[in-house]
């Protein structure tokens, strides 16, 4: 039997989320991912006929804990993970940073296979007092912070991994031996566009 497994970042920069002295899931009930809808109505007919639909993304909604040996380390702790949560929305809006995707990788103890989910955005949207309660212990924590994540479908491979699919001779289109018409406005070899017939 393995040990559970559940982290979150990129394929070279990962955050355990399962770890009793650091960042530690305590609640989650996984989420089933949904549809929209699409149905056409008609006058004629009864009932609405379904057309089309598309996946949705899935919000999941978790507690977690934070523990470390010092404040600081707790408020360490919290920030790498919301860092983390900013990259995983500049990889859908920035796209000039060429960033690599953010995903969660999970699996449970009696599980054989990890499983794999883009990260489309996410949020830990407070803290803890940090002037009393667990934050004051001798291990400090930040306890019961609400964990809101967005995130697609399970996939079976790590994103950006995966099987190469090999493309036959045959899909590929030789361009060059296709004749120009340069007579019909198109650019030649030097760059000048030819003059459109009747223009």
């Amino acid at each position: 039997m393995a040990l559970a497994h559940f982290t979150i970042g990129t394929e070279t920069s990962r955050i355990n989320l399962l770890n009793e002295g650091g960042i530690h899931i305590v609640d989650w009930q996984p989420a089933q991912g949904g549809f929209e809808d699409m149905y056409a109505d008609s006058a004629l007919a009864d009932y609405n006929q379904l057309v089309n639909y598309r996946e949705t993304t899935t919000q999941e909604q978790m507690t977690l804990h934070v523990k470390g040996s010092s404040q600081d380390e707790v408020i360490r702790k919290i920030r790498a993970l919301r860092q983390m949560l900013v990259k995983a929305r500049q990889y859908w809006t920035v796209r000039w940073r060429n960033d690599a995707p953010v995903y969660i990788a999970a699996q449970a103890a009696c599980e054989t296979q990890i499983r794999y989910a883009m990260v489309y955005g996410a949020n830990v949207p407070q803290d803890s007092n940090p002037y009393a309660g667990a934050m004051l212990f001798i291990t400090p924590t930040m306890a019961e912070l609400p964990f809101v994540l967005v995130r697609g479908a399970w996939l079976s491979h790590a994103p950006g991994t995966g099987d190469a699919v090999p493309v036959p001779l045959s899909a590929v289109q030789d361009y060059t031996a296709v004749p120009v018409d340069l007579t019909l406005g198109n650019v030649d070899s030097t760059g000048t566009a030819s003059p459109v017939p009747g223009a």
